[in-house]
């Protein structure tokens, strides 16, 4: 376990990019099923994919994923014009609530990565 940028980080040498991306991926669908929240995967110009979800849905998935990661070292890009800045995912909804009392920072994404 190491520190970097302010984030815990498990080194490992058994693990590819590839198969941590994909690894994320499924952590994250996990966490919406459970929540019993529906998604659809969008092919993201590579072999990345975004997990979108219905309007009107924001919450409930903020909510769902911090309940699936709390006490995990799971950590989440706030994404809007730029990177808004990254964040314990068991923290979602009250960090976007900060992050979007500035009227100028609208979170219009997540990009969830576990670090353990």
């Amino acid at each position: 376990m190491v520190r970097y940028r302010a984030r815990l980080a498990l080194v490992r040498d058994d693990l590819l990019p590839a198969a941590a991306r994909d690894a994320n991926l499924r952590m994250t669908a996990e966490a919406l099923e459970a929540a019993g929240i529906a998604y659809g995967l969008v092919p993201d110009g590579g072999p990345a994919h975004r997990v979108v979800i219905a309007p009107g849905g924001r919450s409930a998935v903020l909510e769902a994923c911090a309940a699936a990661f709390a006490g995990r070292a799971v950590y989440a890009r706030l994404l809007g014009d730029g990177e808004l800045g990254d964040v314990l995912a068991e923290r979602l909804p009250h960090a976007v609530a900060t992050t979007e009392t500035d009227p100028q920072a609208k979170v219009k994404g997540i990009c969830l990565f576990n670090a353990s």
